[in-house]
């Protein structure tokens, strides 16, 4: 479960935001209104990819932003009900995980394996990147998580 050390270049997204602790399952409802509505995002540059963009993170109180979204060529004109995110270029730790396997690999990324990495967490926005094949009902079905770094 080695990351892979990535830079990529910045993007934007636009999708449906939840702010919480995701303890009732609210991250799948989520996804379920975004897909209901995610025609009408104008823009959109890529409709093989999506994203689940993560910001705001409380270490304290465990409360996050949560973004199901798309990635556009510009933010303008966004839904109602919806937001637009600038995820700026940096570099990355990329994990590549399962549904079934992702909260043991959040774990391992945060918890063991940036503690010995020779890198420390940079405070931008980490982000799942859901490639058009996934599959969230497959539990082989493979996708990649960002973890925002940098040098120590």
């Amino acid at each position: 479960m080695e990351p892979k050390i990535v830079t990529r270049p910045g993007f934007k997204v636009v999708g449906m935001k939840y702010h919480g602790t995701a303890q009732q399952n609210e991250i799948p409802q989520l996804w379920v209104s975004f897909f209901a509505r995610w025609d009408e995002i104008q823009n959109r540059v890529d409709t093989m990819l999506s994203y689940g963009v993560t910001t705001s993170y409380d270490f304290v109180t465990k409360e996050f932003d949560y973004t199901a979204c798309l990635p556009v060529e510009d933010i303008k004109d966004v839904p109602e009900r919806m937001v637009g995110i600038e995820i700026p270029e940096g570099t990355y730790a990329e994990f590549i995980t399962t549904m079934p396997a992702m909260m043991e690999a959040y774990q391992y990324a945060n918890d063991k394996w940036l503690p010995q990495s020779g890198y420390v967490r940079d405070y931008r926005p980490e982000f799942e990147e859901y490639p058009g094949e996934f599959n969230p009902d497959d539990p082989e079905s493979e996708f990649r998580f960002y973890l925002p770094v940098k040098k120590v």
